[in-house]
C-alpha cells in the first residue's frame, strides 16, 4: 500500500461573449481542453500505487496512459 495524490481527469471551458461573435455570424462558441492521467505524486516505486492489493501482490505494473483534447464548438 502506498499513500500518493493523484489528478486524474480535468476540464476547462470558455464560451465566447456573443457580442464578439456576432461579428462573424457565429451565435455560439465554446473551446475546450481535457486531460486524463495528468500526474501522480508517490514515494511508490512502480507505475501505479493503485495496483498494489492489500496483500502486497502488485496486480498490473503498467503505467495508465495519458491522454488530451482540445476542442471548439461552433453554432451558427
Amino acid at each position: 500500500m502506498a499513500s500518493y495524490v493523484r489528478l486524474r481527469n480535468i476540464s476547462l471551458s470558455y464560451n465566447i461573449p456573443t457580442a464578439v461573435l456576432s461579428k462573424v455570424k457565429i451565435s455560439r462558441a465554446r473551446i475546450y481542453a481535457s486531460a486524463q492521467n495528468v500526474f501522480t505524486i508517490t514515494k511508490y516505486i512502480g507505475f501505479d500505487p493503485e495496483a498494489a492489493a492489500n496483500n502486497g501482490i502488485v496486480s498490473s505494473n503498467l503505467p495508465n496512459p495519458r491522454a488530451a483534447v482540445v476542442g471548439i464548438d461552433l453554432s451558427f
